[in-house]
């Protein structure tokens, strides 16, 4: 009994049949009661008949069944494994109706998972890569070049014109970034007013020129009406140790600010915490800060 209770087809079969079976069941009922003589042929013939019908209606109810079937295991592929398996069938009774159903609840139901995703993964402010995306991208990535920068002076835009302009000089410069950067590079909004950039199949100096184009576009953009908004960038070639060279990054973020600001510092990666990272200054600023570099080594 219990295979019927959790076959909802083994039980519309199991109906079909007792139910064909009745006049049948009715005949030798009938016979018993009337204590008549068998008559075998006729009984034969009754249940040879009795059974093709069966045969017939669990054949046509198979048939019917199919889309409902196909119905069922199309919303549990998407509910296990948000796999889409074709609803093929189409028609103006329940069975359609139960399909179109299915075929809507189906979609809406992974517009909104996309929705809720794309959500977790983005900045709500720049529309950006937001720092849980950016996490994820980097623990699948093959070593590549990594920058994190920040706007300077960021604070006195905040102080001096408002939160509300200090977000749209966010949106802007990442607006920016995102027009000077390559399509394959991923940018992010790590917090504030900084940003990362994973810089994809690239050395160090193609990384260094790149951050070095967006730099001058940031500058060059007339983001606040007489106020020029720049921003520094740390640089590092990325070790597989990403804790690391985020600190390195980090680190040589600020020497770029405590050199005068708006300028891109790349420091080297090191193999052990106890090393002074020799830092490296853009192509731009080579010349300029090549004593610096050598002082800090020393």
């Amino acid at each position: 009994m219990r295979f019927f209770r959790n076959h909802f087809i083994a039980r519309l079969f199991l109906t079909t049949f007792v139910c064909v079976h009745l006049p049948l069941i009715f005949a030798v009922i009938h016979g018993a009661v009337q204590a008549r003589a068998v008559d075998y042929a006729a009984l034969g013939g009754l249940t040879l008949a009795t059974v093709a019908g069966t045969a017939v209606a669990i054949l046509l109810l198979h048939r019917e069944l199919r889309p409902v079937v196909a119905v069922a295991h199309a919303l549990e592929a998407f509910a296990e494994r948000r796999e889409h398996l074709p609803i093929a069938h189409q028609s103006a009774d329940e069975v359609g109706r139960l399909a179109d159903a299915a075929r809507w609840s189906i979609g809406k139901v992974d517009s909104l998972l996309a929705d809720v995703e794309r959500q977790a993964s983005t900045d709500a402010l720049t529309g950006l890569a937001n720092r849980r995306a950016f996490l994820a991208a980097v623990a699948a990535e093959k070593p590549a070049v990594l920058a994190i920068l920040d706007i300077d002076r960021f604070k006195s835009i905040n102080d001096t014109f408002g939160h509300e302009t200090g977000d749209r000089v966010l949106r802007d410069v990442a607006g920016t970034l995102r027009n000077s950067l390559r399509s394959a590079d991923l940018l992010a909004r790590w917090g504030g007013e900084e940003f990362v950039v994973l810089l994809r199949r690239s050395c160090a100096a193609e990384a260094i020129e790149a951050m070095n184009r967006a730099r001058k576009a940031v500058e060059a953009k007339p983001i606040l009406e007489g106020h020029a908004v720049t921003f520094s960038a740390g640089v590092v070639q990325m070790s597989g140790d990403f804790d690391r060279d985020l600190a390195l990054a980090d680190r040589t973020l600020y020497d770029a600010k405590e050199a005068g600001r708006n300028r891109v510092v790349f420091a080297a990666a090191t193999r052990g915490p106890a090393e002074t990272p020799g830092l490296a200054p853009s192509a731009a600023d080579l010349a300029g800060m090549q004593n610096r570099s050598i002082k800090q080594n020393a």
